[in-house]
């Protein structure tokens, strides 16, 4: 053991460049022993939360309001992509609004209803008017209650929803 302490101070005591160098994989060293110890910690003591469906309380009801005026590519996906959430069926509504499209938005739509009946409620409107004031017309509904604008925050919100 003296003999390997004798030679580290030889060789630190040698040039700058090689006491630096040294330093540097002594540091390293210590950082990669520290990393495998804190990865074993983890690996020994963390648990995932497994979360349980809420079944004391009642889940409130939810309205999204979808507005679309030629997004036949995203509709079908978008409207999956809340309908499939995780969140319950009866405590969720989409209310399609077809702003006038001149695609195939409107018959994309039809499709879906026929796969979802129910939970999914189609408007369609002859003249467009724009996103804003067809989202702001299905907001004002007596039964809506909570809605979601734009197509992209519906995508997040709907991975959220898988409580």
């Amino acid at each position: 053991k003296l003999q390997i302490i004798e030679l580290w101070g030889w060789l630190v005591s040698g040039s700058n460049l090689i006491k630096t160098l040294s330093y540097l994989l002594v540091m390293f060293f210590f950082l990669l022993v520290g990393g495998w110890l804190f990865r074993a910690g983890l690996w020994l003591f963390y648990h995932p939360v497994v979360s349980t469906p809420r079944k004391d309380k009642a889940w409130p009801f939810v309205s999204v309001i979808m507005p679309a005026y030629n997004e036949e590519k995203y509709i079908g996906r978008a409207i999956s992509s809340v309908l499939s959430s995780d969140y319950p069926e009866e405590a969720l509504e989409l209310i399609c609004v077809n702003d006038g499209s001149k695609d195939k938005t409107g018959l994309i739509m039809n499709k879906m209803k026929n796969v979802y009946k129910d939970r999914l409620k189609i408007i369609e409107v002859k003249r467009n008017q724009g996103k804003k004031k067809r989202w702001l017309w299905g907001l004002r509904r007596p039964e809506v209650k909570l809605s979601l604008r734009r197509m992209r925050t519906v995508r997040c919100i709907a991975r959220q929803l898988k409580i």
